[in-house]
């Protein structure tokens, strides 16, 4: 059983560390525009990748649209900047 908490209870520092892993790994990947990368975070704050997922999921109760919502981008503003630019590289 999972519980999904968006957005996560963490520090910003644990934020910040995250979403640089996160960065680098899509990067890495040489993923396309977007991308969802999952982590488990240790109780000592240590993190380790469980997956990048290349495509998740889009419906407005999805993931990757919660993550979005959490950041202040609507799902109607998520699905336009894909639809705009979602052939590129996020750089």
């Amino acid at each position: 059983m999972t519980e999904e908490i968006c957005p996560a209870k963490l520090t910003k520092n644990e934020e910040e560390a995250m979403g640089l892993m996160a960065l680098k790994v899509h990067r890495t990947l040489g993923l396309g525009y977007y991308s969802r990368v999952d982590f488990i975070m240790e109780e000592d704050g240590s993190l380790s990748c469980l997956e990048a997922n290349t495509l998740p999921g889009m419906t407005p109760f999805s993931l990757l649209p919660q993550e979005a919502m959490a950041a202040g981008i609507s799902y109607y503003e998520l699905c336009e900047d894909i639809a705009k630019h979602g052939k590129g590289v996020l750089s």
